[in-house]
């Protein structure tokens, strides 16, 4: 049965001990940037807000889009601690282009389940990974003989937002980032992994700022049976049975920043996903393209 959003709020709350928010902009830049000012972070606080629209895809069956408009912006950097975004971020080691942090993210999945379309706005501002805050070919295989069943969304078993915990690595070159990041889920719910290879690349002009970037995502088994394999309940609400393995995502984000002035920027992103074709064969979802995107200013200060 799908939860109460208030409970969800609840939970998210509990699970994170930090309520820090997505941002869709990037660091303030000078008119001649070089990739330190791209992609290195200053110390002290960050603060901000962008006002605008934008939505992100719902793949579960019977699901609604969620809306954006306000995205906030909450960064604090401290020596070797930072909160960025909805991570906290301890950075032991890095030089001139290299970083090696140990960090955590919350799992975004669990949004999808959430019914009240205000708390799922809520909850895409604080907590999802950076959209304006994934690959190779995967094989389709068959999971089970059964015919793709869909029964009553409100009867399910109940799917938690989780929170992970792992290390991530950036090694920059010019106007390049190459990163890689692992995660195991610690709020003990799946027991799940995941990981991140990413590429990007940043042009940037006196004003204006383009960013584009490549991600490789992989999930583990334990993740994807937590959300989207079927159980008991599942089956009891109509649901047919369904097993999923691992599975390779991928996606491509492209985000544009114009400088107005000190405090002002028109930002705007948008991301496409591709889920692995495996999914395809999971009676609780019902896209496999994905697309998310945010246009607005924002104020920072």
């Amino acid at each position: 049965m799908w939860s109460k959003s208030g409970d969800r709020i609840k939970t998210i709350l509990r699970n994170t001990c930090v309520c820090t928010l997505i941002i869709l902009s990037v660091s303030k830049t000078q008119a001649k940037q070089s990739y330190e000012d791209i992609y290195q972070a200053q110390s002290g606080w960050h603060l901000g807000m962008a006002a605008g629209y934008g939505k992100v895809d719902n793949p579960v069956y019977q699901g609604r889009d969620i809306p954006l408009v306000l995205i906030p912006k909450f960064e604090f950097y401290w020596g070797d601690f930072a909160i960025n975004n909805s991570q906290l971020i301890y950075t032991p080691w890095q030089n001139h282009s290299t970083t090696f942090s140990f960090l955590t993210r919350v799992n975004e999945d669990g949004l999808y389940f959430i019914d009240d379309l205000l708390a799922a706005s809520a909850g895409a501002a604080f907590f999802q990974r950076p959209f304006m805050s994934d690959g190779g070919p995967s094989q389709q295989k068959a999971i089970t003989e059964l015919p793709l069943m869909r029964g009553n969304m409100e009867r399910i078993d109940d799917r938690k937002i989780s929170v992970l915990a792992g290390m991530e690595v950036n090694h920059d070159w010019q106007d390049w980032r190459l990163s890689a990041a692992w995660y195991q889920e610690v709020s003990n719910y799946h027991h799940g992994n995941e990981a991140f290879v990413s590429i990007a690349k940043a042009w940037h002009g006196q004003s204006h700022l383009w960013l584009t970037s490549l991600e490789l995502q992989y999930q583990s088994e334990d993740l994807l049976q937590y959300y989207y394999g079927t159980r008991l309940a599942d089956w009891v609400a109509g649901f047919g049975r369904f097993q999923p393995d691992s599975a390779l995502n991928t996606s491509i984000k492209i985000s544009y920043r114009y400088n107005i002035n000190q405090q002002w920027d028109f930002i705007a992103e948008a991301r496409a996903q591709r889920l692995d074709s495996m999914l395809n064969e999971s009676p609780l979802l019902e896209q496999q393209h994905l697309y998310s995107f945010f246009a607005g200013f924002a104020w920072s200060f």
